[in-house]
């Protein structure tokens, strides 16, 4: 009996550790940082490089599948740092947001990689524009 508590307390000791390390990942990556209402991160970042729409759906998509306030989130944000807040959830919060984008976008895949989010919402807006293109022929 003494073996099933102990053991049962070396589990919620591991889940509570797993939980209290990715969100301090998570708020490591995002320290420092204010949060700035999306109207101002775009002009300061995206404004003439894709339309407003685009870029507060994305944002408001990743910082849904990656659990992070989208004011925190810049259009620089490399995808390798949403991967790394990613792998405390096995891969989760890209589904989520692979699944948003399709929802939001109409876009199954892409065909470039992008580095940022930046790249992210122009690689959509092109796809979108050549799917367009593609339906109008």
């Amino acid at each position: 009996m003494t073996q099933d508590y102990i053991l049962l307390l070396v589990i919620l000791t591991a889940i509570i550790l797993v939980i209290l390390l990715k969100k301090l990942n998570t708020n490591r990556s995002f320290s420092g940082r204010e949060s700035v209402e999306l109207c101002i991160s775009y002009k300061d970042k995206a404004l003439g490089l894709v339309k407003f729409d685009t870029y507060a759906k994305l944002m408001k998509a990743v910082g849904l599948a990656f659990n992070v306030n989208s004011k925190l989130l810049r259009s620089s944000d490399t995808l390798d740092d949403l991967y790394s807040i990613d792998s405390w959830d096995l891969g989760e919060g890209m589904e989520v947001l692979n699944k948003l984008i399709e929802k939001n976008f109409n876009i199954t895949s892409l065909r470039k990689e992008p580095n940022n989010l930046l790249e992210l919402m122009i690689e959509i807006e092109s796809q979108q524009k050549l799917d367009k293109d593609d339906n109008n022929n």
